[in-house]
């Protein structure tokens, strides 16, 4: 019996594996899309980079957004990009050869990270954790290996998050363009891509994703376990808003509270007599 279950789980893995490699090989039509591009620019914002900083890119696919980072003007940094899938990490190595301060290595998520306790000051994960078999655990992770000064930016489909909103957000965006020639040539440069592999990631997106994420195969979390997890864990700073065409949550953590602290704020009437109703304020 244990074999049994053994053999299935390595099976499950083998077929998930599958899957976001074959979706590595279309996986940069999205880069097209003006609602990613604005999300990669809101985490590089809400990251706040300083100088010298150690950053890891949790589930960095093909390397979108060191590559999107890499035009910016920003300080020397050194960022840990890791991916479960082989195929996507060969993309992102191959598109970001030239940039020296990425490393790119394959981690599984799902599992306890290679890493000492607080190693990074800032930790991204775009779009990654709802494929997780235990989303909580990967942030709990995470949090393990963020520095108690550091930063989390999270951003998930959140619960009824459909892929169609983001086509009509990115086509709004175009229309907003200013300037005849500028609108033309984005809109050009879409219906090209759409005719080639662009639209095999619109399919993937639709007819999988969203179809998991409404049998709740896949993790569309609400905002409140988001805001559980993170209070259980000493944040006192948790900003979540929507993004994304309003499809997804976009969360930023920080200001972990140290756990004496933590400690020294129970009621000591509720130690001396406790009860499992009893909580930490």
């Amino acid at each position: 019996m244990e074999g049994q279950v053994r053999d299935r789980v390595k099976g499950d893995i083998a077929k998930s594996t599958f899957f976001w490699n074959l979706y590595g090989i279309c996986y940069d039509g999205i880069n097209i899309a003006m609602p990613y591009r604005k999300l990669l620019f809101d985490a590089y914002i809400n990251l706040d980079i300083q100088p010298n900083q150690k950053i890891l890119d949790a589930g960095c696919g093909t390397g979108n957004f060191e590559r999107f980072i890499s035009s910016r003007n920003i300080p020397p940094i050194e960022i840990e990009a890791v991916d479960f899938s082989p195929l996507m990490l060969a993309r992102a190595r191959k598109k970001c050869k030239d940039l020296k301060f990425v490393n790119f290595a394959l981690v599984n998520l799902d599992g306890k990270l290679p890493y000492p306790d607080d190693t990074f000051d800032r930790i991204l994960c775009i779009n990654v954790l709802y494929a997780l078999e235990n989303p909580q655990n990967a942030i709990c992770e995470f949090i393990r290996v963020l520095k108690p000064e550091g930063k989390m930016v999270l951003t998930n489909p959140k619960p009824g998050s459909r892929f169609a909103p983001l086509i009509q957000d990115h086509f709004k965006r175009i229309g907003n363009i200013w300037g005849f020639s500028r609108k033309a040539g984005v809109l050009a440069k879409t219906l090209l891509m759409l005719s080639t592999i662009g639209l095999i990631p619109i399919l993937i997106n639709v007819f999988i994703i969203d179809k998991k994420g409404g049998k709740q195969e896949y993790h569309f979390l609400p905002e409140e376990e988001f805001v559980t997890v993170f209070k259980q864990n000493g944040f006192r700073s948790i900003e979540i808003e929507p993004a994304y065409a309003d499809q997804n949550l976009f969360i930023v953590a920080a200001e972990i509270i140290p756990q004496e602290t933590r400690m020294q704020s129970i009621n000591f009437e509720s130690m001396e007599f406790p009860s499992k109703h009893s909580s930490r304020s």
